[in-house]
């Protein structure tokens, strides 16, 4: 996706067949993140046994606040809205940024992004001109954070995007969903991160701005019920625990070396 090749339909399905013969057919199972990878698999024909196992949250207190803060409703705050991830392709971060040109809350939004990459300065060059449009009043900040900044990121915001529209899991955004912040999530063939949206309010068509905007627009019209959701989506994310991955994945190791025992038996 990063080469910009997705349209070239034949290599890649000559290469995924080859992939697919040469090396996911000759496993005894197959870890997916997320029911789509697994999905995916199936529909590849692919001959090795799956299993869905998370790649697992580092389990972490959420430090919102348990009441909101004095301001929360103040109908004059920016609204921050973040969004975590690499600055590249894969990503989209162009379908956030269009996104301002039809969210009703642009003279109040203040987009924050968190990451590196090597869109960066594309992204930022996109934002100018926004600013200088007057699409946006507050200019979006560009950081590159540690764990700790990421939670108190995730804490503080109002609302978190994620636009990729291929992606295996995305922990990016679970862990700030971990610290109480409503997600809105791309919905698209080879993304599984919506499956952790809590119903279709956090979901959005991949690529589609408008569509976006208009649930951006929801939850921001909505800051009460956004602010009780943060504590579902909070909770949501205490059974993706690591430990419990771990667990699941040992497991699945144990029987591979079972199995493949068994047939070296049979064999002889």
């Amino acid at each position: 996706y990063n080469l910009n090749i997705t349209h070239w339909h034949l290599p890649n399905k000559i290469f995924l067949k080859y992939w697919t013969r040469v090396f996911m057919n000759k496993l005894t199972y197959i870890q997916c993140p997320t029911e789509s990878v697994q999905d995916r698999l199936y529909r590849y024909h692919v001959k090795a046994k799956t299993e869905v196992i998370s790649n697992g949250l580092i389990p972490d207190k959420c430090i919102r606040p348990e009441e909101q803060p004095e301001d929360y409703l103040n109908p004059e705050r920016p609204l921050k809205l973040i969004y975590i991830g690499r600055f590249s392709n894969d990503k989209d971060h162009m379908t956030l940024l269009e996104a301002m040109r039809y969210t009703k809350y642009n003279q109040r939004i203040q987009l924050q992004f968190a990451g590196s990459g090597p869109k960066k300065k594309k992204f930022q060059r996109y934002c100018d001109r926004l600013m200088k449009e007057g699409v946006l009043k507050y200019k979006p900040t560009f950081g590159y954070y540690d764990r700790d900044g990421l939670r108190h990121l995730a804490a503080e915001a109002d609302l978190a995007v994620h636009c990729a529209p291929i992606e295996v899991e995305g922990l990016s955004i679970m862990e700030a969903m971990q610290q109480g912040v409503v997600p809105v999530i791309a919905v698209g063939r080879r993304t599984g991160t919506s499956q952790f949206a809590l119903d279709r309010r956090s979901k959005f068509p991949q690529k589609n701005p408008e569509a976006l905007a208009k649930r951006i627009d929801y939850w921001f019209d909505h800051p009460e019920e956004r602010w009780q959701m943060g504590k579902r989506y909070a909770e949501s994310m205490q059974k993706y625990d690591i430990n419990e991955s771990a667990r699941q994945l040992v497991d699945m190791f144990q029987k591979a070396i079972d199995e493949n025992n068994l047939k070296h038996q049979l064999g002889k």
